[in-house]
């Protein structure tokens, strides 16, 4: 049971449909995690600045 699996499983990694599954699969994965990562990396971009013009507004009133 167990070596009629593994050699199924040989000849599966063998073609070159399976092959092709796994590339598109972990190219989608690299670019969904690369997009979020520059998504979560403009937010806090975004977040500095606004803190940096708030903090800005405030001194000017106080002088």
């Amino acid at each position: 049971m167990l070596v009629s699996f593994l050699r199924d499983i040989r000849r599966d990694l063998q073609s070159s449909e399976l092959i092709a599954l796994l590339v598109a699969l972990t190219l989608s994965v690299a670019a969904l995690s690369s997009v979020s990562f520059l998504a979560d990396r403009m937010q806090r971009a975004f977040q500095f600045d606004a803190r940096q013009l708030l903090a800005a507004d405030l001194l000017i009133v106080s002088d």
